[in-house]
């Protein structure tokens, strides 16, 4: 899906307008990136690019992945 944010933060904003709980599933009770989703820029870990203020250069895309875990 096209979104116009240019962070992270706008993109989800963006999302949840779009389909209401979305940022629910993202960040966790305070409001930060859940430890069980992972969101990308261009394949790099938001979590090394400012977090939900970095920046989204225009036509980049941005992954939103769950966690896999067991065994």
């Amino acid at each position: 899906m096209e979104v116009s944010g240019s962070t992270i933060r706008a993109i989800l904003d963006e999302l949840d307008a779009k389909h209401p709980g979305i940022k629910n599933r993202v960040l966790d009770e305070n409001g930060e990136p859940s430890a069980f989703v992972g969101v990308y820029i261009g394949g790099e870990d938001i979590r090394f690019l400012g977090g939900l203020d970095a920046e989204v250069p225009e036509g980049t895309e941005v992954s939103i992945v769950p966690a896999a875990a067991g065994g």
